[in-house]
């Protein structure tokens, strides 16, 4: 299926079946399978590389270690403190920036108020080259939810407690039989409530944690990324039990076609707990697009406060003139290689020698480095190309030293045009829909195999650098408080 199709489906299924009841243990599940269903059915999303969801496991370790573990994880709970704000984030929202690891995401709030808390989740173990900014405000989740995990993994395997006990799932069953019949291969036994049995264990316990974590330290809002993993679903359904908004901070495109962010058809008139109250924008064609379903409900709602990390790096540097680099960026993704190195890129990059390329790796796909400097040396590319695996330096220095931008798909398309950097997009079905507005002002275009050549010529030519959002990220706590 195409996007367009997904899209279409998944309408189709809203208006067909009370999605907007489905609950399980009082979880609304339905922007899980909703986001789910877009992965299962689409393509190129199948074609995404099999990532770890963590830069490191704790090792489990003696008893007496475990014992430690325990005790510890209630000390760094009694050592939180009142804050204006939390965060969750990932290490995959650091960034290396003047001889320091910074949160992309945080770090320009935190300069803003420095009243805040940044729980971070699965990176406990990122190997940071150098000290990282704000420190003292970092606290990382499984430092505290372990002796929780603890807890309920022992009541669930005594029966004493079960993530699916409680279940109110109207016409289910007829979904299912929908799936089977006009699903794509067997998808619909992803969906089966046995499937879900593990991830709402997940859910419902990291959001017990978070409920205990914003007990403590009562924040006026909650912030999140990409709104449909585990970590933020759970934030998402501990700052609704506790009345605190919580807000998703725009990490990339959002167009008609993510239905992660688009065309809600059949929403509870309460939101949905695994949604975001807010969503945090970096431009007005996006916040449209979330207007355009929220406008029908009277809790999610939406605010332009711009991109906090490129505004953040453009105060702190001098970007009056551009670097003399003369680099064209390609940013990564976690796809596969056949999808990112088409045989026109890797001829023309052998063809022209003298180009400078600079390959940036997607801050999730650390585990693929090997492979990518086995791929790059068997196509000849390794010395024609400089693979940035490690992200060595922030994206908007790459920027601030590039002519051009080359991506599949990547949201990094409306980061390149706030600086000034036309795009070529190498996705041919979904990548006009994902940025259909910037490609109509002609400031990115759709590859053409035949003639790359002549659009790298004439697409490396700079356009005007972006002025600050009408709605700056250093009032968001006002903003904010403005439409909560």
């Amino acid at each position: 299926m195409k996007d367009i199709d997904v899209s279409n489906f998944i309408l189709f299924i809203e208006k067909e079946f009370p999605v907007h009841l489905w609950k399980v243990n009082s979880i609304d599940i339905w922007p899980l399978i909703r986001v789910k269903l877009q992965y299962k059915l689409n393509p190129y999303k199948e074609s995404l590389v099999t990532k770890s969801s963590s830069y490191g496991k704790m090792k489990s370790g003696s008893k007496l270690e475990s014992i430690k573990r325990f005790l510890n994880s209630i000390l760094v709970y009694r050592k939180l403190k009142k804050v204006d704000f939390v965060a969750t984030s990932n290490f995959s929202h650091l960034s290396p920036y003047k001889n320091k690891i910074y949160n992309k995401f945080y770090d320009p709030l935190l300069a803003v108020n420095p009243k805040g808390l940044v729980i971070e989740h699965n990176s406990k173990f990122f190997p940071k080259k150098h000290l990282q900014s704000n420190d003292d405000k970092v606290f990382y989740f499984e430092d505290f939810s372990y002796y929780l995990e603890i807890i309920y993994s022992k009541l669930r395997r005594f029966k004493l407690y079960n993530p699916v006990s409680k279940v109110h799932l109207p016409k289910y069953s007829e979904f299912l039989l929908y799936l089977k019949e006009n699903g794509r291969d067997e998808s619909y036994k992803e969906f089966e409530l046995k499937k879900f049995n593990n991830i709402l264990f997940n859910i419902d316990v990291y959001s017990k944690v978070y409920r205990k974590i914003l007990r403590r330290t009562k924040p006026k809002f909650g912030f999140e990324i990409c709104h449909y993993n585990a970590n933020s679903i759970a934030f998402s359904l501990a700052t609704k039990k506790l009345n605190i908004p919580s807000v998703e901070i725009q990490h990339g495109a959002q167009p008609k076609i993510h239905m992660a962010y688009s065309l809600w058809s059949n929403v509870p008139e309460n939101g949905f707990n695994t949604l975001p109250k807010i969503y945090w924008n970096w431009d007005n064609e996006s916040s449209f697009n979330i207007n355009s379903w929220i406008s029908e409900n009277h809790f999610h709602q939406s605010i332009v406060l711009g991109n906090p990390w490129i505004e953040f790096v453009k105060k702190q540097s001098d970007f009056s003139e551009k670097i003399d680099g003369n680099y064209i960026l390609y940013s990564l993704q976690p796809f596969n290689f056949e999808l990112l190195f088409p045989n026109y890129l890797i001829d023309y990059i052998k063809k022209n020698k003298g180009s400078k390329w600079r390959l940036r790796n997607h801050p999730t796909d650390y585990n693929r480095k090997e492979e990518y400097i086995s791929f790059l040396t068997e196509k000849g590319l390794i010395d024609l190309v400089i693979f940035d695996s490690e992200n060595l330096i922030s994206l908007p220095e790459a920027l601030n030293e590039s002519i051009l931008h080359v991506t599949f798909n990547s949201g990094t398309v409306l980061e390149a045009n706030q600086f000034g950097v036309k795009s070529i997009i190498i996705d041919p079905d979904n990548g006009a829909k994902y940025f259909d507005t910037l490609i109509e002002k002609g400031e990115a275009e759709i590859v053409n195999p035949s003639d790359f050549e002549r659009q790298i010529e004439k697409l490396s030519q700079l356009i005007e650098i972006k002025e600050s959002s009408r709605n700056n990220y250093q009032n968001f706590l006002t903003e904010l408080e403005k439409i909560s």
